[in-house]
């Protein structure tokens, strides 16, 4: 038996464990996709939420100020 053919067979099981690899990363690629994007979601309500607290914040304050400055 040469060199070559003695290394083929664990060439083909190297090449089977490569296969193998690749399909484990690409699922495993999916499953942080489908979380990276609802973590965006999560993140895009929170901005929405923290602007709507900062509107109300600042109009609270505008209140105040001209209670203080027209109605002393």
């Amino acid at each position: 038996m040469t060199e070559i053919e003695r290394r083929a067979p664990s060439e083909t099981t190297q090449d089977r464990r490569i296969r193998e690899l690749e399909l484990k990363f690409a699922t495993h690629e999916a499953v942080c996709a489908e979380r990276y994007k609802g973590i965006r979601e999560d993140l895009t309500s929170f901005q929405k939420i923290i602007a709507k607290v900062g509107y109300g914040l600042m109009a609270g304050m505008a209140a105040i100020l001209v209670k203080l400055v027209f109605f002393p």
